[in-house]
């Protein structure tokens, strides 16, 4: 707008329409600025790589020095230098382990679980493997319960054996002309009481011709007498069978003994002091000759 005389005095008037250029300007700024940019962005890219490669070499030739220093130290027979040695990465976390007695120990429960199981089935044969699994797991994980574990599979193999007749340890005879308890008994290296009692017999006389008997076939038993711990152990083929108490101190001879004739006597002359039930059953179980008594001091 510009001010000049007219006709009427001071008048205003507009200046004429320039051609307005400004808009290409503005897009030309902007493209240098961003050319400017990228090449100031391009430049420290190349400063960072170069600085990276750079540090890369001093490292691989320190390294390099190092282990031409160690090679040196070997040839001349020194000792290598552990001091200058640094660990690039710290070593990572070690594993967790689950140790091998917390694994026995959830063994024993789940066995236990098991054996449970079983008394509810009234499963003999079931409960007495898994007692036996459980007293034979490494390390005596369930050792402060053996003892109770030790006493109820006694009391499942004494059922196992006389109600249910196992045929592990039984065998099954027909009885023939001029046969008798006695005479079967011994020729299977096993006690008349044994079979009287398999076969629910009132007397040794009561057998008849051409009938099935059970009679447990040589059975190899030992009777193990622990003087300190104050119990026997009786075993079977080389198994656990059954565990007793002592009442009394014992006063045998540490050793082994060899069953006798009447086995009752032997264990009151050896000091073994029994309960009478307990007693009975060991007699009527060990064989004269073939079975043993040995006493420790433990």
């Amino acid at each position: 707008m510009a001010l000049v005389r007219g006709r009427f005095g001071i008048e205003y008037f507009q200046h004429p329409k320039r051609n307005d250029s400004s808009g290409i300007g503005k897009i030309i700024t902007a493209i240098i600025i961003i050319a400017g940019v990228s090449f100031i962005v391009s430049s420290v890219r190349r400063y960072l790589r170069a600085r990276e490669e750079a540090v890369n070499v001093a490292a691989t030739e320190e390294q390099t020095t190092s282990d031409s220093a160690e090679e040196a130290r070997a040839d001349k027979g020194e000792k290598p230098n552990t001091d200058s040695a640094k660990p690039t990465s710290p070593p990572p976390p070690p594993p967790i382990v689950v140790s091998d007695r917390n694994s026995r120990q959830i063994r024993v429960r789940n066995l236990l679980m098991k054996l449970e199981e079983a008394e509810k089935m009234a499963n003999i044969v079931m409960a007495v493997a898994t007692i036996e699994e459980i007293r034979d797991l490494p390390g005596e994980p369930a050792a402060d319960i053996d003892d109770k574990l030790a006493r109820r599979l006694g009391e499942l193999n004494v059922k196992w054996l006389f109600e249910l007749g196992n045929r592990q340890w039984i065998s099954e005879v027909k009885v023939g002309k001029g046969d008798n308890a006695t005479r079967i008994a011994k020729k299977h290296g096993a006690t008349l009481e044994s079979l009287i009692k398999l076969n629910k017999l009132s007397n040794a006389n009561t057998l008849k011709l051409g009938t099935t008997i059970k009679v447990m076939n040589h059975p190899r038993f030992n009777l193990a007498v622990h003087k300190r711990a104050k119990y026997a152990d009786l075993h079977l083929n080389g198994k656990f069978f059954n565990r007793y108490d002592l009442t009394g101190e014992v006063k045998g001879d540490i050793g082994v003994h060899k069953a006798e004739q009447n086995v009752r006597n032997q264990l009151d002359r050896l000091g073994i002091n029994l309960s009478r039930e307990n007693r009975d059953e060991i007699g009527s179980l060990l064989p004269p000759d073939t079975a043993t008594i040995s006493i420790s001091e433990l």
